[in-house]
Protein backbone atom coordinates (compact mmCIF):
# COMPACT_ATOMS: atom_id res chain seq x y z
CA UNK A 1 0.00 0.00 0.00
CA UNK A 2 1.47 3.34 -0.95
CA UNK A 3 2.09 5.98 1.69
CA UNK A 4 -0.76 8.31 0.61
CA UNK A 5 -3.38 5.56 0.81
CA UNK A 6 -2.02 4.46 4.17
CA UNK A 7 -2.42 7.99 5.57
CA UNK A 8 -6.03 8.10 4.27
CA UNK A 9 -6.91 4.78 5.96
CA UNK A 10 -8.26 6.24 9.26
CA UNK A 11 -10.54 8.71 7.44
CA UNK A 12 -11.72 6.10 4.96
CA UNK A 13 -12.40 3.61 7.78
CA UNK A 14 -14.38 6.22 9.72
CA UNK A 15 -16.41 7.01 6.58
CA UNK A 16 -17.09 3.33 5.90
CA UNK A 17 -18.39 2.76 9.43
CA UNK A 18 -20.48 5.94 9.32
CA UNK A 19 -21.97 5.18 5.90
CA UNK A 20 -22.43 1.44 6.18
CA UNK A 21 -23.17 1.03 9.87
CA UNK A 22 -22.19 -2.07 11.77
CA UNK A 23 -23.02 -5.66 11.05
CA UNK A 24 -26.22 -6.85 12.69
CA UNK A 25 -25.64 -9.11 15.67
CA UNK A 26 -28.28 -11.26 17.39
CA UNK A 27 -28.24 -8.85 20.35
CA UNK A 28 -29.40 -6.04 18.02
CA UNK A 29 -32.70 -7.75 17.24
CA UNK A 30 -35.73 -7.33 19.47
CA UNK A 31 -36.56 -10.34 21.64
CA UNK A 32 -39.91 -10.74 19.89
CA UNK A 33 -38.53 -11.10 16.33
CA UNK A 34 -40.36 -13.78 14.41
CA UNK A 35 -43.52 -13.45 16.51
CA UNK A 36 -46.85 -11.88 15.60
CA UNK A 37 -45.96 -8.95 17.87
CA UNK A 38 -42.98 -8.17 15.66
CA UNK A 39 -45.19 -7.88 12.59
CA UNK A 40 -47.73 -5.66 14.35
CA UNK A 41 -45.08 -3.37 15.83
CA UNK A 42 -43.17 -3.15 12.54
CA UNK A 43 -46.34 -2.07 10.72
CA UNK A 44 -46.99 0.59 13.35
CA UNK A 45 -43.41 1.81 13.14
CA UNK A 46 -43.56 2.06 9.34
CA UNK A 47 -46.86 3.95 9.59
CA UNK A 48 -45.17 6.53 11.86
CA UNK A 49 -42.24 6.86 9.44
CA UNK A 50 -44.58 7.39 6.48
CA UNK A 51 -46.70 9.91 8.42
CA UNK A 52 -43.56 11.81 9.45
CA UNK A 53 -42.36 11.74 5.83
CA UNK A 54 -45.61 13.31 4.58
CA UNK A 55 -45.41 15.92 7.34
CA UNK A 56 -41.84 16.76 6.31
CA UNK A 57 -42.80 17.21 2.65
CA UNK A 58 -45.79 19.39 3.47
CA UNK A 59 -43.80 21.41 5.98
CA UNK A 60 -40.80 22.17 3.74
CA UNK A 61 -43.01 22.95 0.75
CA UNK A 62 -44.93 25.50 2.83
CA UNK A 63 -41.83 27.61 3.58
CA UNK A 64 -41.27 30.24 0.87
CA UNK A 65 -37.57 30.69 1.72
CA UNK A 66 -37.04 27.06 2.68
CA UNK A 67 -35.04 24.37 0.97
CA UNK A 68 -35.92 22.86 -2.37
CA UNK A 69 -37.12 19.29 -1.86
CA UNK A 70 -36.58 16.07 -3.79
CA UNK A 71 -38.78 13.29 -2.49
CA UNK A 72 -39.07 9.56 -3.04
CA UNK A 73 -42.04 7.23 -3.07
CA UNK A 74 -40.48 4.94 -0.45
CA UNK A 75 -40.88 7.69 2.15
CA UNK A 76 -37.61 7.01 3.96
CA UNK A 77 -35.73 10.20 3.17
CA UNK A 78 -35.92 13.49 1.35
CA UNK A 79 -33.18 15.53 -0.26
CA UNK A 80 -32.87 19.20 0.62
CA UNK A 81 -31.35 21.63 -1.85
CA UNK A 82 -30.33 25.24 -1.73
CA UNK A 83 -31.19 28.23 -3.90
CA UNK A 84 -27.55 28.13 -4.98
CA UNK A 85 -26.41 24.70 -6.18
CA UNK A 86 -24.12 22.89 -3.72
CA UNK A 87 -20.90 21.31 -4.79
CA UNK A 88 -19.86 18.10 -3.05
CA UNK A 89 -17.67 19.79 -0.45
CA UNK A 90 -20.38 22.29 0.51
CA UNK A 91 -23.02 19.57 0.81
CA UNK A 92 -20.71 17.50 3.03
CA UNK A 93 -20.05 20.49 5.26
CA UNK A 94 -23.72 21.47 5.45
CA UNK A 95 -24.83 17.95 6.45
CA UNK A 96 -22.12 17.72 9.11
CA UNK A 97 -22.84 21.14 10.57
CA UNK A 98 -26.63 20.83 10.40
CA UNK A 99 -26.43 17.59 12.36
CA UNK A 100 -23.92 18.97 14.86
CA UNK A 101 -25.80 22.21 15.49
CA UNK A 102 -29.19 20.55 15.98
CA UNK A 103 -27.75 17.75 18.08
CA UNK A 104 -26.14 20.34 20.35
CA UNK A 105 -29.64 21.76 20.85
CA UNK A 106 -30.71 18.33 22.14
CA UNK A 107 -32.53 17.15 19.02
CA UNK A 108 -32.15 13.49 18.00
CA UNK A 109 -30.35 13.98 14.69
CA UNK A 110 -27.00 12.54 13.65
CA UNK A 111 -24.58 12.88 10.79
CA UNK A 112 -24.85 9.39 9.38
CA UNK A 113 -25.30 7.61 6.09
CA UNK A 114 -26.73 4.53 7.72
CA UNK A 115 -30.17 5.38 9.05
CA UNK A 116 -31.33 3.96 12.35
CA UNK A 117 -34.87 5.37 12.04
CA UNK A 118 -35.02 5.95 15.80
CA UNK A 119 -33.18 9.21 15.14
CA UNK A 120 -33.08 11.57 12.19
CA UNK A 121 -29.93 11.57 10.09
CA UNK A 122 -28.42 14.02 7.64
CA UNK A 123 -25.85 13.18 5.00
CA UNK A 124 -24.67 14.64 1.72
CA UNK A 125 -25.65 13.04 -1.59
CA UNK A 126 -25.83 13.79 -5.28
CA UNK A 127 -29.06 15.22 -6.65
CA UNK A 128 -31.29 12.92 -8.68
CA UNK A 129 -32.38 15.87 -10.79
CA UNK A 130 -29.30 18.05 -11.32
CA UNK A 131 -25.54 17.69 -11.35
CA UNK A 132 -25.33 19.31 -7.91
CA UNK A 133 -25.43 17.91 -4.41
CA UNK A 134 -28.01 17.90 -1.64
CA UNK A 135 -28.37 17.13 2.03
CA UNK A 136 -30.34 13.93 2.54
CA UNK A 137 -32.55 13.89 5.63
CA UNK A 138 -33.76 10.51 6.83
CA UNK A 139 -37.24 10.26 8.21
CA UNK A 140 -37.46 8.61 11.59
CA UNK A 141 -40.11 6.99 13.73
CA UNK A 142 -39.80 9.69 16.37
CA UNK A 143 -43.03 10.79 18.06
CA UNK A 144 -44.74 13.29 15.79
CA UNK A 145 -44.34 16.23 18.18
CA UNK A 146 -40.58 15.60 18.44
CA UNK A 147 -40.30 15.10 14.66
CA UNK A 148 -42.06 18.43 14.19
CA UNK A 149 -39.44 20.04 16.46
CA UNK A 150 -36.68 18.53 14.31
CA UNK A 151 -38.34 19.81 11.12
CA UNK A 152 -38.73 23.32 12.56
CA UNK A 153 -35.09 23.39 13.62
CA UNK A 154 -33.90 22.12 10.22
CA UNK A 155 -35.99 24.77 8.46
CA UNK A 156 -34.65 27.57 10.68
CA UNK A 157 -31.07 26.36 10.18
CA UNK A 158 -31.59 26.05 6.43
CA UNK A 159 -33.17 29.48 6.00
CA UNK A 160 -30.33 31.11 7.92
CA UNK A 161 -27.76 29.24 5.84
CA UNK A 162 -29.45 30.39 2.62
CA UNK A 163 -29.64 34.00 3.90
CA UNK A 164 -25.97 33.90 4.69
CA UNK A 165 -25.32 32.41 1.27
CA UNK A 166 -27.13 35.31 -0.41
CA UNK A 167 -25.44 37.97 1.75
CA UNK A 168 -21.90 36.64 1.97
CA UNK A 169 -21.46 34.90 -1.36
CA UNK A 170 -21.34 31.59 0.51
CA UNK A 171 -18.05 29.74 0.13
CA UNK A 172 -17.60 25.97 0.39
CA UNK A 173 -14.96 26.44 3.07
CA UNK A 174 -17.62 26.34 5.69
CA UNK A 175 -21.16 26.73 6.76
CA UNK A 176 -20.42 28.23 10.14
CA UNK A 177 -22.64 27.48 13.08
CA UNK A 178 -25.55 29.79 12.43
CA UNK A 179 -28.09 28.94 15.08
Amino acid sequence: MDEVKFRELPDQTRNAVRLLGGAALPAHFPPYIGTSSYSVLTKKRMAVILRNYRRALDFFKSIPEGPTVEHFSHGLYIKLGSAQEFDEKTARQAARELSRDLNQRGLPIRHAGSFGFDFAAAEWCQSSISQGYRVRLSVSDLPTSLWDDVLQAVAEWWCRMQQRNAQDQFHPEGVTAIL
